[in-house]
């Protein structure tokens, strides 16, 4: 239903233009592509959609291949600002529930950064006090529904990570078992059913890994 944001992460417009990417907007009616997000950054790779301040509804975007990330207005389908969030910014998420915060993995570090859309889209620094520091080359990022706890996929670390967003710290982490993790999940996570059993697929292994999670003890386990 609705409409289908995607990623094309290394789009040329022009022969002289070898980094930007690019957004299309997918009429999810008949997978005509509806609109077509010009110069949205170096390898915009994951993408998320909310509200900002003020209730606009906005994508932010994180330009992996880049230390950015560019906001882009939800109803004109323009690009709004790009502003720098930390290297090799990878995925997006919002928290659940009615106050949205905007969270992006940065995979060129160990860290997980807080971003305020409001202030990237004035033009303004966007990041909301110092990146909370965790495991090695965070990828994936997915949110429990308590809005408080999420999981990232430390993809070169080969581990995976339970963060406190409220606490701003990592709370533990576990290795996977496998090679090269770049997402995560959680079972009713985002939705409803709490924060109790989580994955991670292992890129690099023909496996998926499975995690009983305990965020009252700040645990992980296999």
């Amino acid at each position: 239903s609705g409409e289908i944001w995607v990623n094309t992460q290394s789009q040329q417009e022009s022969a002289s233009d070898t980094v930007d990417g690019s957004m299309q907007v997918i009429n999810a009616a008949n997978w005509s592509i509806k609109n077509y997000v010009a110069n949205v950054g170096n390898n915009p790779h994951n993408a998320w959609s909310g509200k900002d301040g003020s209730g606009n509804t906005v994508t932010l975007t994180a330009n992996w291949h880049d230390n950015t990330a560019t906001l882009i207005d939800g109803t004109t389908k323009t690009v709004l600002n790009t502003k720098p969030v930390g290297a090799a910014a990878a995925h997006v998420q919002v928290t659940p529930g009615p106050i949205e915060r905007w969270f992006v993995t940065i995979m060129g570090g160990v860290a997980v950064q807080e971003v305020d859309v409001s202030k990237l889209r004035a033009g303004q620094d966007p990041n909301v006090g110092a990146p909370i520091r965790g495991e090695f080359s965070p990828h994936g990022i997915w949110f429990c529904d308590d809005g408080d706890h999420f999981l990232t996929a430390n993809t070169l670390a080969g581990t995976v990570s339970l963060y406190s967003a409220n606490q701003k710290k990592q709370q533990s982490f576990v290795a996977t078992g496998g090679k090269s993790p770049l997402a995560t999940s959680v079972f009713g996570g985002y939705g409803t059913g709490g924060c109790v059993r989580a994955y991670s697929n292992n890129a690099g292994t023909a496996s998926v890994s499975v995690y009983d999670i305990n965020p009252s003890a700040g645990m992980v386990t296999r």
